[in-house]
């Protein structure tokens, strides 16, 4: 089989859609750490076998589409300390390709719907993937960011 690739774009599907209590962006927190409501992660039909033994894991990745994130812009005044920086030395939604990412707690499955802990996205944001959190792997926590002290 010959593949062509164009490595200047990539085609992704949403795999879900994520439920929060939040309905515009100004009610989402800056940070899904500091979400306390419970919110859910619908999973399309096409993808229920993907979610084999999801249940196996605490945690989850969650990395979802920020559809209604500002793109205009390559810089940003950081909300720490007001200073401009270019959106890659940053957490902020509003970049060239608005992917989000939580680490929330996986409180149960039923089906097709994963109750999670908090998300700070806007109800019905597309969730592009889901990873199990792997702590031997993904925590550093000598990892630090020199401008940031949160």
């Amino acid at each position: 089989m010959t593949m062509t690739q164009d490595l200047d774009r990539v085609t992704m599907h949403a795999v879900g859609r994520a439920h929060t209590p939040y309905q515009t962006l100004e009610e989402c927190p800056k940070n899904s750490r500091f979400c306390t409501e419970p919110c859910s992660l619908e999973v399309f039909p096409a993808f229920a076998e993907a979610l084999l033994d999801v249940d196996s894991a605490s945690h989850l990745i969650v990395l979802f589409w920020l559809d209604q994130a500002d793109r205009s812009g390559l810089s940003r005044p950081t909300a720490v300390d007001g200073k401009v920086r270019g959106v890659f030395a940053t957490r902020t939604g509003m970049r060239p390709n608005p992917i989000g990412l939580s680490v929330v707690p996986l409180l149960g499955r039923e089906g097709l719907l994963l109750r999670t802990g908090g998300f700070d996205c806007v109800d019905g944001t597309p969730v592009i993937d889901i990873k199990p959190y792997l702590p031997s792997n993904d925590s550093f926590p000598t990892a630090t960011v020199a401008w940031n002290k949160t």
